[in-house]
């Protein structure tokens, strides 16, 4: 899974995961919440640790070894306590979060078109943040999956998409006029 909000679990009963400086300093391509980047940016041996995610409920990702109740006890006291508002750095994790509990104030951080579209199909079509669905293939995305908005429609510019478009949804002057053939 490795969404947001994802940690690893050592044997010894050690809780790693990335706080939000931690976040804000890997690559781009990387992602945070990958239970390979966190063993990777602890030094620990992946095929060693108990991986889970955790958003609105503690979901085990790969388990290796048992977890006793006094471990068991520990990860419950962590999760119960982990304020994920904190660890919200990008568009994404701001996306997630606001899966988990819509925040108007963490909602501004959701400013790249894929999170937009996506926070409109399965959050809330907010008008803010469908503005913000300025990519071809995230607008024609949602063109055909939410609704056929003429103010997200103009921003399928790209031959391919537009294409898509036309092809899927219907035929469009507006769009056609994009498609290279």
């Amino acid at each position: 899974m490795c969404n947001f909000f994802s940690f690893v679990v050592a044997k010894t009963g050690d809780i790693f995961y990335l706080n939000k400086e931690q976040r804000q300093s890997i690559p781009e391509r990387d992602s945070a919440d990958s239970h390979a980047y966190i063993c990777s940016f602890y030094n620990l041996n992946e095929d060693k640790v108990n991986k889970y995610d955790y958003l609105k409920k503690l979901e085990e990702d790969h388990i290796v070894f048992k977890v006793d109740k006094t471990l068991q006890s520990k990860i419950d006291y962590f999760v119960k306590n982990i304020n994920l508002k904190e660890l919200v750095y990008n568009s994404e994790s701001a996306y997630y979060y606001c899966f988990y509990k819509d925040d108007p104030e963490v909602r501004k951080l959701i400013t790249d078109s894929k999170w937009a579209y996506l926070y409109c199909l399965n959050n809330k079509d907010n008008p803010k943040v469908r503005k913000l669905i300025t990519d071809s293939k995230w607008a024609y995305y949602y063109c055909l999956n939410k609704k056929d908005d003429p103010k997200v429609r103009k921003y399928i510019t790209d031959s391919d998409w537009a294409y898509e478009y036309c092809h899927f949804i219907k035929e469009d002057p507006e769009v056609r006029k994009y498609v290279k053939e």
